[in-house]
């Protein structure tokens, strides 16, 4: 089955709405952004970000169109996805702020921390993860028998595309992050409470089937990311570990690949400091 040519909105142009933009424009659809910053400075960075995508994926076909906005009420209704900071009151303001009814033709939120419903009556969690070519896996919250056609539509092109979409309860954190972030907490509590270094960690780990360190993970996420969907689980679940170096990293201006610092040189750099004290 071919599907058809849809228009989307997203909203937020962070690392994951630059590649959804990207990703969906590749697979044919109209997509329309809004971000709070300028087009002129989110279009080229959209550019890019689909350069990368076409190396690293096989899509044939037509290339959708594109428009940013810098305005909500320059979003005309349709299947909106929202992509927005992992922080449920700016979430909740940038929707209510829609010029249109969302539920219209469907809500779905990356959220990867945040139960959907929470977010707004019509929100279905639709999770992509990070780099979305590397893992092209999407955990979608319910079944895709509730969804709307727009949105079974917009499964079906990811399906189409050589995505796996699998259904997830609506828990916060879902599958994927329920469980990474629970392994990244306690690497982080070993660090914290047992004063143990990260290599010696590692070392452990690799025997156990870990070939990337959770260090490394948490720079490709983003500190701050990392930071936002842990003080959100801790929330909800009590057994997560929220480090208190996640946040004093966050204010030191460490986020991690996206501005090419390194969440394990802050470490380093701490561990340095207090030795010598």
């Amino acid at each position: 089955m071919i599907y058809r040519k849809m228009k989307i909105n997203i909203l937020g142009a962070g690392v994951m709405g630059k590649q959804l933009v990207a990703l969906l424009q590749l697979f044919g659809h109209d997509v329309t952004m809004w971000s709070r910053r300028s087009p002129k400075i989110v279009e080229p960075e959209i550019d890019r970000q689909r350069r990368i995508l076409q190396r690293k994926l096989e899509v044939a076909g037509a290339l959708g169109g594109l428009n940013v906005v810098d305005q909500l009420t320059l979003l005309e209704s349709a299947l909106t996805i929202e992509a927005l900071s992992e922080d449920l009151d700016v979430k909740r303001a940038v929707i209510r702020d829609l010029t249109y009814d969302p539920s219209i033709h469907g809500l779905l939120t990356n959220t990867s921390s945040i139960q959907p419903l929470h977010i707004h009556p019509a929100a279905r969690g639709l999770h992509f993860f990070n780099p979305v070519f590397a893992v092209k896996m999407v955990e979608l919250a319910g079944t895709r028998d509730a969804l709307q056609q727009l949105q079974r539509d917009l499964i079906g092109s990811l399906e189409q595309n050589g995505f796996d979409v699998i259904e997830t309860q609506d828990n916060p954190g879902y599958i994927a992050n329920y469980v990474l972030f629970r392994e990244i907490g306690s690497v982080l509590r070993l660090i914290d409470e047992y004063g143990y270094c990260p290599e010696v960690i590692e070392r452990v780990l690799k025997y156990l089937g870990r070939s990337t360190s959770a260090l490394d993970i948490i720079d490709l996420i983003g500190v701050d990311v990392c930071y936002k969907i842990l003080f959100n689980l801790t929330r909800v679940d009590s057994t997560f570990y929220l480090s208190p170096m996640l946040s004093e990293a966050v204010e030191a201006g460490v986020l991690g690949n996206k501005n090419r610092t390194s969440f394990r040189g802050f470490l380093k750099a701490q561990a340095k400091q207090a030795s010598g004290r």
